[in-house]
């Protein structure tokens, strides 16, 4: 899809409609930063542990208001939110979506240097004094054009990406002695890789699994046929022919001690870095501030526009418990590496249960979970029992 959409004509009028009718994509919202003190509450605790608990926050609020300077070792002594608390109550910088609601609908009416509360959520009541204000700030059109260019040409081959796909996958097929044909439809030139075995792991766009599978089949390597179209990305396929090959030959100890002892030192390094992320997942998931962590630049991914994310990462993400925010999760990379991934915001699509779109993929969903289940249950029986297909007669 990626190349497809670098071939697309976009306008420039286009990308100005686009921009006048999305500013709030192209904006950093407003952002502020507050200070709390936090008294929790157990979900299960009655209506006098409620009331003696508001209690006390109320006596801090007045200590607070008295002297606004004393909140972060107030903070420091009496708050129930380990994070925060390391931190005088400072929360940082976050904008809306972030914090729960109840919270976050005090702090953003609050004028700055403004002591609230006690402001009752699930966590249980806090005191809040909002200490900074990052107003909204929209980004220019030269400064997002490129941008949006880029995202319209996915549009525009996303609405017909299925057709095309198929389209590739009969050429490839129907001529199945050369890419030529299927290159020139497409306007994309033949790649050659360099020697591959079965083990190869780059280049990546012809290392996948099937993709393989499929390169080192008998009719690929002894008739030089094309393989089948193969997604070894999401929204990115392959075919491939083998133009030359070599049998597969024993080495000496010698030739390949070398790569053995890479390997090793490769497989140490991932291990000792997966032990460790998952280690830091733990204190993370616990409430633990790591100031040695170095976090990225944020982005907003989902299934329906995933940009390149790793199948894993989104499968991660969309696993994990996100009442708490910001939440973390991690995966092993496919480099034997560990991500830790930090979820700050979730925004989940306004659709209502009446709506047919709605009903339609609930319907699809159904429909798709069933052929599973049946599909299973079919490779069950057949596993466990000989089972003979007969074909219908005309008068069955």
């Amino acid at each position: 899809m990626d190349e497809l959409a670098r071939q697309e004509q976009i306008s420039d009028e286009e990308i100005r409609k686009y921009y006048d009718e999305h500013q709030d994509e192209f904006g950093q919202a407003e952002e502020r930063r507050a200070s709390h003190i936090l008294l929790s509450v157990p979900a299960d605790a009655t209506e006098e542990q409620k009331t003696s608990t508001k209690a006390r926050a109320e006596q801090i609020l007045e200590q607070v208001r008295q002297d606004p300077e004393k909140l972060p070792e107030l903070a420091a002594e009496l708050s129930e939110d380990p994070g925060s608390a390391k931190e005088g109550g400072d929360l940082g910088f976050f904008a809306r979506g972030l914090m729960v609601k109840p919270f976050e609908d005090e702090v953003f009416q609050m004028q700055r240097g403004e002591i609230r509360g006690p402001v009752e959520t699930p966590f249980g009541f806090h005191i809040i004094r909002l200490t900074e204000v990052k107003g909204a700030d929209v980004a220019g059109l030269d400064d997002v054009k490129e941008q949006i260019r880029q995202l319209l040409q996915h549009q525009k081959v996303a609405d017909r990406f299925g057709e095309l796909s198929e389209d590739f996958s009969n050429i490839v097929y129907e001529q199945n002695d050369t890419l030529q044909p299927v290159a020139q439809m497409f306007n994309l030139s033949v790649q050659q890789s360099d020697w591959i075995d079965r083990n190869s792991r780059e280049p990546s766009v012809i290392t996948n699994e099937r993709m393989l599978q499929a390169i080192f089949s008998e009719s690929a390597v002894r008739d030089h046929f094309n393989t089948e179209s193969i997604e070894v990305a999401p929204d990115t396929f392959v075919a491939a022919r083998v133009v030359e090959h070599r049998p597969a030959s024993a080495q000496s100890i010698g030739l390949v001690k070398d790569r053995i002892v890479a390997l090793l030192k490769q497989q140490l390094a991932s291990e000792q870095a997966e032990n460790e992320g998952k280690q830091k997942l733990a204190g993370l998931q616990a409430g633990e501030v790591d100031e040695s962590l170095e976090w990225g630049e944020s982005s907003e991914v989902s299934f329906a526009q995933k940009k390149g994310d790793n199948e894993e990462i989104l499968h991660a993400l969309f696993q994990t418990d996100v009442e708490k925010l910001p939440a973390y999760t991690g995966v092993v990379t496919s480099k034997g590496g560990y991500d830790l991934i930090r979820i700050n915001q979730v925004k989940r699509p306004d659709i209502g249960n009446e709506s047919s779109q709605y009903n339609l993929l609930f319907d699809q969903l159904q429909q798709i979970y069933g052929q599973e289940e049946l599909s299973a249950y079919i490779a069950g029986l057949r596993q466990r029992y000989e089972v003979t297909i007969r074909p219908l007669e005309e008068n069955d």
